[in-house]
């Protein structure tokens, strides 16, 4: 069992249909919709792993849809975080990378992937 969320070759060398499967969820788990109609609406997927966010890069690319990758969206840093006992400590955060979907794209997104959290799926129709 893994405790990280990361995607194997095994992954990356599936199917279309697995693909579209797999993102769905990875998307609906990490995934948020951000943005209006007025300022422009795009999908994003943040994780402190690079090579996770490459991978699905490179998978969306296959399916047709083009996304960015922002490196150290957050630097690593200590922060005073709940401790479990009712106080703080402070905790070392790995920093924070993302992938944004945005424009033409998004419509390709919504088209082949989308989301399966009903939430969400409302959100992208704002």
């Amino acid at each position: 069992m893994h405790d990280t969320k990361e995607v194997t070759s095994d992954i990356e060398q599936a199917s279309y249909e697995f693909y579209r499967g797999f993102l769905r969820g990875f998307f609906d788990a990490d995934g948020s919709i951000q943005g209006s109609q007025e300022k422009g609406v795009s999908v994003r997927l943040a994780q402190s792993n690079i090579a996770t966010l490459e991978a699905v890069q490179r998978m969306l690319a296959r399916m047709g849809i083009i996304s960015t990758l922002y490196l150290n969206r957050r630097d690593e840093q200590m922060k005073a975080m709940p401790d479990g006992k009712g106080g703080l400590k402070d905790y070392l955060v790995k920093a924070q990378h993302e992938l944004v979907i945005a424009s033409n794209n998004l419509v390709r997104y919504a088209d082949l992937i989308g989301f399966a959290d009903s939430e969400n799926r409302r959100a992208s129709l704002r």
